[in-house]
């Protein structure tokens, strides 16, 4: 059973690779090949990193190893009650290390999400798994009435609210106070490949690219770095 499942595993490969040049599972390969997790994700471009900020903190797990290399100060934004009070336990003796309760993409507003661990998203709530209601707010709005007046590294990971985020902050002026972004786009909201390569073009006109893979992971960093 074992051969056969690594065989249609490796036929499905093929297929998605090199018949239907399937964007998303090349990136997914040549990420793996490349020990993406494990080095570009921290293996930051610039020489100090003194603000973080981690939107879509899930457990914690990547404000705690930016912290232990870099010293950071972290604000991590985590909307589901569960996985935040992971966060705000796991982080309680940290003084450098600030969590919230709601997450954050282009606008103020209440919705239903997706219970599905570090999949949990509110574009993929349905009806037919568990959902809870979250809070959202405007990353703009909450820009404006906090004392951060700059962001070294700006990590988005929300499940399809990185197009509503990105549109919002590459129209105002914090785009150019944000040094580096790492950014997981996802495939699955409708239109993902034009909306995507419409926020590309924008990030172009502040941002370089310095890696990508695509609907994995990609890096930009502010052109006057």
């Amino acid at each position: 059973m074992g051969l056969r499942r690594n065989l249609r595993r490796w036929y499905s490969d093929f297929k998605k690779v090199y018949v239907e040049k399937d964007k998303v599972r090349i990136g997914q390969i040549r990420w793996k090949k490349d020990r993406g997790e494990e080095t570009l994700r921290y293996e930051l471009p610039i020489s100090e990193c003194r603000t973080v900020f981690d939107i879509g903190g899930y457990m914690g797990g990547y404000t705690a190893e930016i912290r232990k290399r870099y010293d950071s100060e972290c604000y991590l934004f985590e909307p589901v009650p569960h996985f935040y009070d992971e966060c705000s336990r796991r982080f309680d003796r940290d003084d450098k290390v600030h969590c919230y309760p709601f997450g954050l993409s282009g606008k103020d507003e209440i919705l239903k999400i997706s219970l599905l661990e570090d999949a949990s998203s509110t574009l993929l709530a349905s009806g037919g798994e568990k959902t809870q209601d979250v809070e959202i707010r405007g990353i703009v709005d909450f820009l404006a009435a906090s004392n951060v007046d700059h962001i070294d590294l700006m990590k988005i990971n929300i499940e399809g609210g990185e197009f509503g985020l990105l549109e919002a902050l590459t129209q105002s002026d914090w785009i150019h106070k944000v040094n580096v972004l790492q950014i997981q786009f996802h495939d699955f909201v409708d239109n993902a490949d034009a909306m995507r390569d419409s926020l590309r073009i924008a990030l172009a006109n502040t941002h370089k690219e310095l890696w990508n893979y695509d609907f994995v992971w990609e890096c930009w960093m502010r052109k006057s770095q």
